[in-house]
């Protein structure tokens, strides 16, 4: 009898162990956990930091695109300001036009100078 209240103090004592060492690995992993998931929050808030902030500069650039599609269309509309683009338009083809001719008469120059 002795012997095995001896065997089963024997068997509770190791079953005891085991239990504490599964216990301990389970805690382990739990604060591992934890960190990793208290880092992952850090990061999700980083993100959405960044979004907000990307959200914010969107909102801005599409507030500027706006304001400049109205002074375009406004310009549009406006007949003299459309006659001054179309003489600045004139001006720069002939301006073209122009640089062409001297690049010729000055590649002529150039072959006769050799």
């Amino acid at each position: 009898m002795n012997n095995a209240k001896e065997s089963i103090s024997k068997v509770e004592i190791i079953v005891e162990s085991k239990v504490k060492m599964a216990l301990e690995k389970e805690r382990m992993q739990l604060a591992k956990l934890k960190e990793d998931n208290d880092l992952l929050q850090k990061q999700v808030a980083m993100l959405d930091s960044d979004k907000l902030q990307m959200y914010q500069r969107e909102k801005q650039l599409q507030d500027k695109i706006n304001g400049l599609t109205q002074d375009l269309q406004f310009y549009a509309r406006n007949a003299d300001t459309r006659d001054q683009i179309q003489r600045i338009e004139k001006l720069r083809e002939e301006r073209d036009v122009k640089e062409v001719k001297i690049t010729e008469c000055l590649e002529t120059i150039n072959a006769m100078q050799r």
